[in-house]
């Protein structure tokens, strides 16, 4: 039996392109790929089924030809590179709370469940800490657009109650005046170094940043 079609697909990754195939039959030599009417590889493995692209750039469509050499049989695909996501969508302007709880908060503060003075305050706080901690590790979790990363997402919370009970608490005004617009400027330090503080004690997010080539570590 002789190679007779070629279906080919296209999926689209950060600063990366997969292509994968699948033939009726092997060719008689080789696959050859096309990108844009340009040959850029030649795979001599017959029996290969997918290839990926990683000289491409995010924000731009290519357009593919993987074509089983000397039986001139070729399938084409068109896939456009999406802006960068490995990492998630970090949102500065993120309005609700997303890897702790309030009432977690509340509990590790001391803060009885009757009480809700604090609520608003301590609301804004632990917002403002976790969009800290997604700037500093450059993503948002969960994303499922970069596949999960097991423990992770544990590690977090774990930042985002400990970051949050260490901001709310760290204020030069008495706790009464705690509700004031500039209660935030009156910190020792500022959240973001809380953050990082929180980040470098905690050995799964350390790991994750080194492995992950983000906020300062090696690249992938």
């Amino acid at each position: 039996m002789a190679l007779t079609t070629v279906t080919l697909a296209a999926t689209e990754h950060d600063r990366k392109i997969v292509l994968t195939w699948t033939p009726d039959d092997t060719p008689i030599t080789a696959w050859e790929v096309q990108r844009d009417g340009t040959t850029i590889a030649t795979l001599y493995d017959v029996n290969a089924v997918t290839w990926a692209d990683y000289d491409v750039e995010n924000n731009v469509s290519y357009s593919y030809v993987v074509e089983g050499t000397t039986d001139a049989v070729a399938s084409s695909a068109t896939v456009a590179v999406p802006g960068k996501r490995a990492h998630g969508v970090v949102n500065p302007l993120a309005s609700t709370i997303r890897y702790t709880t309030l009432s977690a908060v509340s509990d590790a503060l001391g803060i009885p469940t009757s009480d809700d003075t604090h609520d608003t305050l301590l609301t804004q706080t632990i917002v403002s800490v976790e969009v800290a901690i997604d700037q500093h590790l450059q993503r948002s979790f969960p994303d499922p657009s970069g596949g999960a990363i097991q423990g992770i997402p544990e590690a977090v919370k774990q930042v985002a109650l400990s970051a949050s009970v260490a901001a709310y608490t760290n204020v030069t005004a008495p706790a009464g005046e705690s509700g004031s617009d500039d209660w935030f400027g009156a910190q020792d330090n500022s959240i973001g170094e809380i953050v990082r503080r929180d980040i470098r004690r905690n050995p799964l997010l350390t790991g994750f940043k080194v492995g992950f080539g983000v906020a300062g570590g090696s690249s992938r």
